[in-house]
C-alpha cells in the first residue's frame, strides 16, 4: 500500500488533513502531490473563509432575535404603562380626598409599589441596551419597612384564610445609607420575604434584622 498524508491549513494553522492510500503497488503518489498540496490549501482558505461567514451569519441572526425581543418587550412594557398610568392617577386623587391617616398609609404603599412597578416597565425596555445604573443612597430600614407592609396582606389576611400563624418582627439597628436602587432592593426584599412565608406552610416567625457590619 502507498499512502500520502497532507496537511490542509491556512497560515501557521493547522486545520486538519488529507490522507489518501491506494493498494496499487504499481501506482505512486510522487506526482500529484504539489497538485494535493495545492488542493489542501484551497480547502484551508474554505474553510477559514465558511468560519468567518458562520461568524458573521450567527451575530446577524443574534442581532434579530434581540430586535425582535425588544420589539416584543417594548409592546408588553406599553400595556403595563397603560395600565399603570390610571392607578397612579386616581391614588393621586383619592390621596386628595381622604383624611384618614390609615387608609393614607395604604394609598401610599400603593403608590409606591406602582411607582416600582412603572421602573421595572421601563428596566424591561431598556433590557436589551448596554447602559449604567445609576445608583442613589437608599435608607436601608425604610425600604425593610416598606418591603413588610407591601407583603403584609400575604402574611396576614392570607394567612388568616388558610389558618396559620406568622409572626413577622423588626430589629433594623443600621445606621446612615447604603448605595443601590431602591427600587430593585424593595423588589429583593418582597421576594425574600414571600418565599419565607411561603416555606411555612404551618405558620412560624419571621425576624428581619439590620445592622451595620463593624457592630457585629
Amino acid at each position: 500500500m502507498s499512502f500520502i498524508i497532507i496537511p490542509i491549513k491556512f497560515d501557521d494553522d493547522i486545520l486538519g488533513c488529507m490522507w489518501l492510500s491506494s493498494q496499487d503497488k504499481y501506482f505512486s503518489f510522487e506526482d500529484s502531490s504539489e497538485f494535493l498540496y495545492m488542493v489542501c490549501q484551497t480547502i484551508g482558505k474554505m474553510l477559514v473563509e465558511f468560519r468567518r461567514y458562520k461568524k458573521i451569519q450567527d451575530s446577524l441572526i443574534q442581532s434579530r432575535k434581540m430586535q425582535a425581543l425588544g420589539e416584543l418587550t417594548g409592546g408588553i412594557a406599553h400595556e403595563f404603562n397603560n395600565i399603570l398610568t390610571p392607578i397612579l392617577g386616581y391614588i393621586q386623587i383619592l390621596k386628595n380626598n381622604i383624611d384618614d391617616p390609615i387608609l393614607n398609609r395604604y394609598i401610599e404603599l400603593i403608590e409606591e409599589s406602582a411607582k416600582d412597578g412603572a421602573k421595572i416597565v421601563k428596566r424591561i425596555q431598556e433590557f436589551s441596551k448596554t447602559k449604567h445604573k445609576e445608583k442613589e443612597l437608599c435608607d436601608i430600614n425604610r425600604i425593610i419597612i416598606q418591603s413588610v407592609e407591601i407583603t403584609k396582606p400575604k402574611w396576614t389576611y392570607e394567612s388568616q384564610i388558610s389558618k396559620k400563624s406568622i409572626e413577622v418582627k423588626l430589629d433594623l439597628k443600621a445606621k446612615g445609607f447604603v448605595e443601590g436602587t431602591a427600587t430593585e432592593l424593595r423588589e429583593v426584599f418582597v421576594n425574600i420575604i414571600s418565599n419565607a412565608i411561603d416555606a411555612m406552610p404551618n405558620g412560624g416567625f419571621l425576624k428581619i434584622e439590620s445592622f451595620n457590619k463593624r457592630e457585629i
